[in-house]
């Protein structure tokens, strides 16, 4: 027997094998998405380093960035003792990043165009185009950051095989006016205000910007943060 049919055929090594060590340490090397569903992981979200990553949203827009070691999910703070998560999740509009160790939980909404940086702890309504860090601080986006936003439209054209997915409660849906939304932006993704300019304007006629505000007004989704609204921390 040849030193290669013994490798190939030694049971310690295929059970030491990499591909197999998810099943050993699912924390390390796994997604949980609760009741999302998979299409929409598949074709609606960027992850490019998939490791210990929770994604389990009231609602979630297209072409969103998701890091390592994220949380997005309910606050038990907010729950009474038998009451569900179910309606108590975030809701994140289009082309938000989650940066590693971000979290982002509660009731809240997190509005189109957002970064939650690094380690940050989000569980207050985070405006469209603003950058949430550290415990619920909030500021606006700068012109330098518009690149992140174009950034993540090309790599979410160049890696979804049909992109435009969104979930809402619990079901997928392709949004055609945010596809044409993104071909548009990717035509002048070379020019960050016109980028900018493009989806302050198109995005709102999303039918996933339009869903949102029928479930509840527009919330988040405004230009100014609500400041009035406690923390649930």
């Amino acid at each position: 027997m040849s030193i290669k049919s013994i490798v190939k055929n030694s049971r310690l090594l295929r059970i030491a094998s990499p591909r197999r060590w998810k099943y050993f340490f699912p924390g390390l090397f796994g997604i949980h998405t609760g009741d999302i569903p998979s299409e929409f992981i598949a074709q609606g979200l960027f992850i490019p380093h998939a490791c210990n990553i929770t994604i389990s949203p009231e609602s979630m827009g297209c072409d969103c960035r998701i890091a390592q070691n994220t949380t997005i999910g309910a606050s038990f703070t907010q729950l009474a003792y038998n009451e569900t998560t179910l309606g108590n999740r975030p809701r994140l509009g289009h082309l938000v990043a989650l940066m590693p160790g971000s979290v982002v939980s509660g009731r809240i909404r997190i509005g189109h165009c957002v970064i939650c940086a690094a380690n940050s702890v989000i569980t207050r309504d985070v405006p469209s185009f603003s950058i949430a860090y550290g415990v619920n601080e909030i500021r606006p986006v700068e012109k330098r950051h518009i690149s992140a936003f174009s950034h993540m439209l090309y790599q979410c054209a160049s890696n979804l095989k049909t992109g435009g997915k969104y979930v809402l409660d619990g079901k997928s849906y392709t949004d055609g006016p945010y596809l044409a939304l993104r071909e548009k932006a990717l035509a002048s993704i070379d020019n960050p205000d016109a980028v900018r300019a493009i989806l302050e304007e198109d995005i709102p006629h999303t039918d996933y910007a339009r869903a949102l505000l029928t479930i509840g007004g527009d919330g988040a989704y405004s230009t100014a943060p609500d400041r009035d609204r406690p923390a649930a921390l």
